[in-house]
């Protein structure tokens, strides 16, 4: 094993971490152990992943309440094939994607909140109907005039009236 280091321009980093571990031949050593981790330059982008997979893991289990079927790629590799077919259909480079699917993870993550609340109104007055029923039944169970009157036997058509 030798030791390099390697200087890289700020914005090619993502592209050269990314290739050295797509070949599985680096090992990265964290030449800022001793530094608070609030003052590391990816502080920001790591909390920024933790949110996003906070957002992924609920969605994934909004899927999974409502049966919607959820795969996974095969292996790494094939993760790595889909993460570039995506960054080359949003026309961007690797290194920028991150920010797209983060705004489209918040995105999924809102439309999802907001077909639950439609959901929850939705049964909300499906059982205030449900109730105003049963109310209606035990009412014209105790005045049979008032449930002929509801349903249209009122005194116009031969009800109590005459």
């Amino acid at each position: 094993m030798k030791l390099y280091k390697l200087g890289v321009k700020k914005d090619m980093i993502w592209e050269v971490i990314n290739e050295f571990g797509k070949q599985g031949l680096a090992h990265f050593l964290d030449l800022n152990a001793d530094e608070s981790p609030m003052n590391l330059p990816y502080t920001n982008a790591i909390k920024e992943c933790e949110y996003a997979e906070k957002r992924l893991n609920y969605l994934r289990d909004q899927c999974t309440k409502h049966r919607v079927e959820v795969k996974a790629p095969p292996s790494v590799e094939g993760m790595q094939e889909v993460f570039e077919k995506y960054a080359r259909g949003r026309e961007k480079a690797e290194s920028m994607i991150r920010e797209v699917i983060q705004d489209e993870i918040r995105s999924a993550e809102k439309h999802c909140q907001e077909q639950n609340d439609k959901v929850k109104k939705t049964q909300d007055t499906y059982e205030q109907l449900k109730q105003s029923q049963a109310v209606f039944k035990m009412a014209s169970a105790t005045i049979p005039v008032l449930g002929r009157d509801l349903v249209g036997g009122g005194p116009d058509q031969g009800g109590a009236g005459e």
